[in-house]
């Protein structure tokens, strides 16, 4: 019988033969050296690209997580590859530990968030790899190797965002810093305006990102900053709900986009702006349940509005 995958998305799928879970190093190193080829690893597959597409193996990190070990003074903490970042939020809050920064998903595992370059926004704050001390990896050889900031920084900056090409790996050690909490805005203005401030509007905040709202005219802006203020309430997640509504305007009037803006632009007028504070871990994340396939393009900060 055949295995079956796919991604996370469902858009990426493959039918290898053989789909396995080691639960140690060894057993790693064991299917390395022995799986049918191609062998390729998984964390949570929420890469969108055939990167783990394989007609021979599939290997699951999926049984690599948890705490291995951490040190309170220097707010180091080590875990298994195949830790989901949703439960990773929890392990380090409760170590007093934050990640410095963090994307808006939570589903990635941190080995697939470090080797492909998963990150946040800010630009004085950098994507996982920033973060690493400490790299394990199993090789093309099934043999074990570590590389530490200290006596391989080479290594170290190769290996962090490397898709798996000098190994898979097993174990990451991570810079963090004390626990935190984040004042978080969110609100609309019109994309012409927030593309003529764009520089000192992503700056002056921690970390700021946007969204265009479709049909529209406008923006949705995110900021959050560092505070020391008691936390406040969430407010639910409108986000989903605010999607479905757009795909129902988008198809049932194509033919007639100027009611189509109209009505967009009212539901507009009615999102409430958000201003909370809470603990890092209840902030970056949101609530992702509509699939999709997403792709990024890296270019000069300064030349991202002329670009839009």
């Amino acid at each position: 019988m055949p295995n079956n995958w796919s991604n996370w998305s469902g858009y990426v799928t493959a039918k290898p033969r053989l789909i396995a879970s080691p639960t140690d190093a060894s057993e790693l190193g064991d299917l390395i050296r022995n799986a049918p080829g191609p062998v390729r690893v998984v964390g949570a597959g929420h890469s969108f690209t055939p990167l783990v597409k394989s007609e021979g193996t599939i290997l699951s990190l999926e049984k690599f997580e948890g705490l291995v070990s951490h040190d309170t003074g220097r707010h180091q903490a080590r875990v298994r590859a195949g830790t989901r970042l949703g439960p990773l939020m929890h392990i380090l809050q409760g170590l007093g530990q934050g990640l410095p920064n963090m994307g808006d998903i939570d589903r990635q595992a941190i080995g697939g968030a470090l080797g492909t370059a998963t990150h946040g926004s800010g630009p004085t704050l950098g994507a996982y790899h920033t973060q690493l001390e400490t790299v394990q990896i199993v090789d093309g050889l099934g043999k074990l190797r570590e590389f530490t900031k200290a006596g391989d920084q080479d290594m170290i900056h190769a290996t962090g965002v490397a898709l798996v090409v000098f190994g898979i790996l097993s174990e990451v050690a991570l810079n963090n810093i004390a626990t935190y909490r984040l004042r978080r805005r969110k609100w609309v203005l019109p994309i012409a305006d927030m593309l003529r401030d764009f520089e000192p509007m992503m700056a002056a905040p921690r970390s700021a990102a946007f969204y265009y709202i479709p049909f529209s005219g406008y923006a949705q802006i995110i900021a959050s900053d560092l505070s020391d203020a008691a936390p406040t309430a969430r407010p639910p997640e409108e986000d989903e709900a605010s999607l479905r509504t757009l795909r129902r305007l988008r198809t049932a009037l194509a033919w007639l986009p100027a009611l189509r803006r109209r009505l967009i632009l009212g539901a507009i007028a009615k999102l409430p702006a958000e201003d909370y504070v809470q603990d890092w871990l209840n902030v970056y994340a949101s609530d992702r349940q509509t699939k999709f396939n997403e792709m990024e393009y890296h270019l000069p900060y300064e030349e991202g509005p002329r670009v839009l």
